[in-house]
């Protein structure tokens, strides 16, 4: 079994509706019953698409952009729209935090683009992503110069590493059409994991 994640798709996915049916939203699906409720469930949400919104997803998962090209002044553009929607949450202590450790890191453009084009140049939802990251990369991994840097395989523990070494999530040798790594992650290894290891896994 494998997950295709797409952010336009989990605009339309019904977390209430997961819920009320029984299917937990915060770990992967354990069973073939799990399963199986997931995908009825996105069935049902992507059958309320329009033709527009069902061609996004096509372009989305091939790495297309059917909307917008991305020149040189549209991406400082952006860049200074998003620096303005950062400003304007005021809480935001993780990600001040790791801009006073680490500026270069936290202000690269490259690094503020992957939030940008995630969102669709949405400034809004990437400055809120931005805040998001760095908050949930305190909770698993603290105050350190972690924060404010890529995480590397050091900073995780001897559980992470083992968990990690099952193979369970891999990235693999090539990319997709649009250069974009692809992350594949096997389910059938989640009944190997220790009990109650989600932060584990979310670290690894």
């Amino acid at each position: 079994m494998y997950f295709l994640v797409s952010m336009e798709k989990q605009s339309y996915c019904d977390f209430e509706l997961a819920k009320t049916a029984g299917l937990p939203v915060e770990r992967f699906p354990e069973t073939l019953q799990e399963g199986q409720l997931a995908e009825d469930i996105l069935a049902k949400g992507l059958e309320k698409l329009s033709l527009n919104q069902h061609e996004r997803i096509l372009f989305e998962v091939h790495g297309l952009s059917p909307d917008q090209e991305e020149d040189a002044t549209f991406l400082n553009d952006k860049l200074q729209e998003l620096d303005k929607e950062l400003d304007k949450i005021t809480d935001k202590e993780s990600f001040d935090l790791a801009r006073q450790q680490n500026p270069s890191y936290v202000n690269s453009p490259d690094f503020r683009l992957m939030f940008l084009r995630c969102h669709q140049f949405d400034c809004q939802k990437a400055a809120l992503a931005m805040v998001q990251h760095f908050q949930v990369k305190q909770e698993l991994f603290g105050n350190g110069n972690v924060l404010s840097r890529d995480v590397c395989q050091s900073d995780l523990s001897p559980v992470d590493k083992c968990l990690l070494a099952s193979g369970f999530i891999q990235v693999l040798p090539e990319r997709d059409a649009a250069g974009r790594t692809i992350l594949l992650i096997l389910c059938a290894s989640v009944e190997k994991f220790p009990k109650d290891s989600w932060t584990v896994e979310s670290e690894v």
